[in-house]
């Protein structure tokens, strides 16, 4: 497999003029170059600028955690944050940039945030003429396209493009999208990958470094969607601060053993679930096949269970509980007020899955590799 990056170092003369880069640590080729390294060495002082989306251009910052801009030590050039006061580029931030190449691993969910950072930087170069280039990167659940859409009211940073909450699309394929979607009158350009399929989705690719301290192993990123719902409900631990991080659901009050055996009764597809004790009692989620995975249902399923074991109150009357953090991760309220509810999952999933098949359908158009 080749990725976008490699095969525009054997052709950059896409790069017209100067050249910015929005990226961060895990933008690397097979042999781990990074790719501020690779333009650098190609085109010298043509590059003038960097970018860094949430956790920022050298990857240090946490979840939510804001970001200054700096000044890169050795090339005396600015890394402009778009996580800290300004999540746009903003024209001084553009000004004398002809090109933008963007190279962000992404997951292909819609609450993290490199999706939102990509479209506002491309509307940004839009409004100024700038071209944009998408070096194009693999991610773990291209065929899972689940969920709802946002809302109208409820776009936010965490749910920024008008995508379902899983969508299914590499960052070029859902760049191209975006464009046409939006109706930018924007000069884009994706870079291909070259020898990988959506069947891939099993294999990490070459040279895999974590996009951000969560999402720590590429099979991180099949579970994210399932358990990114915690951060909302602090009841309920993710296993965020261990060695696998969005893999488990946990508390001291779960029945390990019985509450995996009824998740696994609910026989979803792709999906399993084995009982575990550390940090506390509660289920690991194994993810046998990802290319059947439905990550929305899944999470509906979970909570609704973790609702008649346990209770409404025990996740959203705990202490620290952010209804509307949940909320805002699915951009709606009607999946958590139909679970507090009790609303039968099928029925929840169904009602937020029916405007799907429009995006299906405009998504399909834009795909660049088949199975």
């Amino acid at each position: 497999m080749q990725l976008g990056c490699e095969r525009l170092m054997a052709n950059p003369s896409i790069l017209r003029g100067n050249v910015a880069l929005l990226t961060h640590p895990a933008a690397v080729d097979r042999a781990g170059r990074h790719v501020a390294i690779l333009l650098r060495e190609n085109m010298g002082r043509r590059l003038v600028a960097l970018f860094g989306p949430e956790h920022g251009y050298y990857g240090r910052g946490g979840a939510g955690e804001e970001i200054a801009d700096a000044r890169h030590p050795t090339w005396d050039i600015p890394i402009h944050s778009l996580y800290g006061d300004r999540r746009k580029p903003t024209p001084e931030m553009l000004d004398g940039i002809d090109t933008l190449a963007v190279d962000l691993q992404d997951i292909g969910v819609r609450c993290y945030t490199f999706i939102t950072t990509l479209r506002y930087a491309m509307e940004a170069c839009a409004e100024r003429g700038i071209r944009v280039v998408v070096c194009d990167r693999p991610i773990p659940l291209p065929d899972a396209v689940d969920g709802p859409l946002p809302a109208p009211g409820m776009e936010s940073f965490v749910a920024g493009v008008p995508f379902p909450f899983v969508y299914g699309m590499t960052p070029g394929e859902a760049a191209l999208l975006l464009r046409d979607a939006l109706g930018l009158a924007l000069d884009l350009r994706v870079i291909p990958l070259r020898g990988w399929r959506r069947r891939d989705a099993a294999c990490a690719p070459p040279a895999w470094i974590s996009p951000s301290p969560g999402i720590r192993y590429w099979e991180t990123g099949w579970t994210y969607p399932i358990t990114v719902f915690t951060e909302a409900l602090p009841a309920l631990d993710c296993g965020r601060g261990g060695t696998q991080p969005f893999q488990m659901i946990c508390a001291e009050w779960i029945d390990a053993e019985k509450t995996a055996r009824a998740f696994n009764r609910l026989a979803l597809p792709g999906l399993r679930a084995a009982p575990c004790w550390t940090p506390t009692p509660g289920l690991r989620l194994m993810v046998a096949n990802p290319n059947r995975l439905k990550p929305f249902s899944a999470l509906v399923h979970l909570v609704a269970l973790l609702q008649r074991a346990y209770g409404v109150d025990r996740l959203w009357s705990s202490k620290g509980a952010r209804p509307e953090w949940f909320d805002k991760l699915l951009g709606t309220d009607a999946v958590r007020l139909a679970l507090q509810h009790g609303d039968p999952p099928a029925r929840i999933i169904a009602r937020e899955n029916e405007d799907l098949a429009a995006f299906r359908r405009a998504r399909a158009r834009h795909l660049l590799y088949g199975r």
